[in-house]
């Protein structure tokens, strides 16, 4: 067993004891360090759901009470948010267009910064769901990039294109002249 492993990722643990006492029966227990306990199994599996740096302790308990127990510390790495914009768009000059960055992430635990980006040089710092106006035709290529408050970066891009409408003419109102 490696002491490092992601975060999300299903762990499996091998625990062992040795007992002189051959007609002791046992108990086992183990302490994650993230406040989660599982009794009964030698071998458990368990996910982290957020970084850190966790002690791991298992207890064996025999048959007249008498407690051994091992502890290794376990570390668990950030992994980066996944993100996604969708297909890309076809809009009209002038609507206003609604954006929305589906976010994956692994730490369940982690917050997150977005920042889009929707011409250059214009970077808005928001939500995952954004609205937008396009105010003249052209191809744009729209980004977000998220970050989680452990310092992983995930990125995403879409292209919206954005049709020119026509003017909309008005004479004012009917007349009548002599």
């Amino acid at each position: 067993l490696s002491n490092t492993a992601y975060e999300g990722e299903t762990i499996s643990f091998r625990g062992s004891f040795t007992d002189p006492g051959l007609l002791d029966t046992h108990t086992f227990e183990w302490e994650f360090g993230d406040g989660t306990t599982v009794a009964g199994l030698l071998d458990p599996s368990h996910v982290y759901i957020d970084d850190g740096i966790y002690v791991v302790t298992l207890m064996v308990t025999d048959s007249e009470g008498d407690v051994g127990t091992a502890s290794l510390d376990m570390t668990i790495v950030n992994r980066p948010p996944s993100v996604s914009l969708g297909p890309d768009r076809l809009v009209s000059e002038g609507e206003v267009t609604a954006l929305i960055a589906q976010v994956s992430d692994p730490g369940q635990l982690d917050a997150h910064t977005f920042h889009w980006q929707f011409a250059p040089g214009e970077v808005v710092t928001g939500g995952s769901n954004v609205s937008y106006t396009f105010f003249d035709d052209g191809i744009y290529t729209v980004t977000v990039d998220v970050q989680d408050d452990d310092g992983g970066s995930g990125f995403a891009s879409m292209s919206v294109t954005v049709q020119n409408e026509p003017p909309v003419a008005d004479a004012g109102p009917d007349m009548t002249a002599d």
